[in-house]
């Protein structure tokens, strides 16, 4: 295993991330893009000041604030707060997400139900308006021919909706024409396949396709698609949960979602 990344490092991504991202993009718009209570402000501003002396601050530990992760939350961070670790000496991982859970106590989420990143996700969606009709569309017209698909053509469109999803707002959509014509949906497609295959660095599609073929020749398996984004990139997870299920490979297919609000 690679050794664990931690945000002490000026001049990396992570530091850049811990030190100034979630405090001047990330937890200013949820200052500004939402309204809030008196008592929520003043969490949220406690919260501001921590992350101004990101790598002086003491983490401290979840308060019972009505979430069914608290005690989880707390086994997780208790090495750093038992040490007295800062924003940045904790492994990014567990610091950044750490700082999503924070907000949702600071705001009473599990009380209130209020999303702090809502308007961000809604702008996400209005502005891929365009890029979503196209994307739907072409799934619509894959999923019509199926019953006409033999064993490649259905390979062909796992691997397509596969790397879509994993490239969600990445992949170059202007590729595919938004016309009904059939020959040049396919030519397109594989254009637009061949341009992700080039930013891979490790490439597992053909035993992703046996695996997916496999179980759709057994009648369909259980399948967990982990939700990890909002906007346009969820459409694209959806899109692949879909196409796993009009293939028949996955019986039934899952969708895993997080337990509360984060920024994505």
């Amino acid at each position: 295993m690679p050794p664990i990344v931690l945000s002490n490092v000026p001049g990396t991504w992570a530091y850049d991330t811990m030190s100034r991202r979630i405090r001047e993009e990330i937890l200013s718009r949820v200052f500004t893009e939402n309204e809030f209570s008196d008592a929520q402000l003043a969490n949220l501003k406690a919260l501001d000041e921590e992350l101004q002396n990101a790598g002086e601050s003491e983490l401290r530990y979840i308060q019972q604030d009505g979430g069914p992760d608290v005690d989880d939350w707390n086994d997780i961070m208790a090495p750093y707060v038992e040490a007295s670790s800062n924003w940045l000496d904790t492994p990014w991982l567990y610091a950044e997400f750490y700082f999503y859970r924070r907000i949702i106590e600071a705001i009473g989420y599990f009380e209130n139900a209020q999303d702090p990143f809502l308007s961000q996700k809604q702008q996400g969606l209005s502005s891929a308006a365009d890029i979503i009709a196209t994307l739907t569309t072409q799934l619509q017209g894959v999923v019509e021919a199926l019953p006409r698909a033999g064993e490649d053509g259905v390979r062909a469109d796992l691997s397509l909706f596969v790397l879509t999803s994993l490239w969600g707002n990445r992949m170059d959509l202007s590729l595919w024409p938004a016309d009904e014509d059939k020959s040049r949906a396919a030519e397109a497609f594989k254009q637009a396949i061949a341009v992700g295959e080039e930013q891979l660095l490790a490439d597992d599609i053909t035993d992703v396709e046996a695996t997916l073929m496999a179980a759709r020749g057994q009648g369909g398996q259980r399948m967990d698609i982990v939700v990890d984004n909002a906007g346009f990139e969820l459409l694209c997870d959806l899109c692949l949960a879909d196409i796993l299920v009009m293939t028949g490979c996955a019986a039934p297919l899952v969708l895993q979602l997080k337990g509360h609000p984060t920024f994505v």
